[in-house]
């Protein structure tokens, strides 16, 4: 399966060139993923609601590109995915959760200028997320979230559920 990650929506290439879904209009304005720096490392989190049809992480790729990674052509420089059907609601980049396996370890460094997309899907293989970033705009007490968009902690909680797909 392709997967282009495009600013505000998200376009699923299944193989065959006819047969793609687009999602724009009817699709959330960001998508639940986020991340911030938690005890000196880059924590993804997950934004769910009980109303939502997404419900956590359940595969994670770290890309060193924008948002128009096209993950076809471009190997993650870490990647995790879930054995179980295991769902997590944040992760730790380079560490795999309990009940995850890594596919790809995080072997190189990161420079905090790097331009980074971090890309997830949940339990319901259907919401794919993404977040690019450099590592330079995290410190305590911010978020990142989208593309490059940055809010302290607590505007990104005012954000209505609405605008995730809540």
């Amino acid at each position: 399966m392709k997967l282009r990650v495009y600013r505000r929506r998200v376009l699923v290439a299944l193989g065959v060139p006819a047969a793609c879904v687009l999602l724009t209009s009817c699709t959330p304005r960001y998508t639940p993923l986020a991340i911030d720096e938690q005890d000196g490392g880059i924590v993804a989190v997950w934004r769910g609601c009980s109303a939502a049809r997404h419900h956590g992480i359940e595969e994670l790729g770290l890309y060193r590109s924008d948002s128009n990674v096209d993950t076809s052509k471009v190997r993650p420089i870490w990647k995790i995915h879930a054995a179980t059907g295991t769902r997590a609601s944040a992760v730790r980049l380079g560490q795999a959760p309990p009940g995850f396996v890594t596919d790809t370890p995080l072997r190189q460094q990161l420079s905090p200028t790097d331009i980074l997309t971090l890309i997830a899907n949940d339990d319901s293989e259907d919401v794919w997320a993404y977040v690019t970033f450099r590592p330079e705009m995290l410190k305590p007490g911010v978020v990142v979230f989208d593309d490059e968009t940055v809010k302290t902690t607590a505007q990104y909680e005012k954000i209505p559920h609405s605008y995730f797909g809540c």
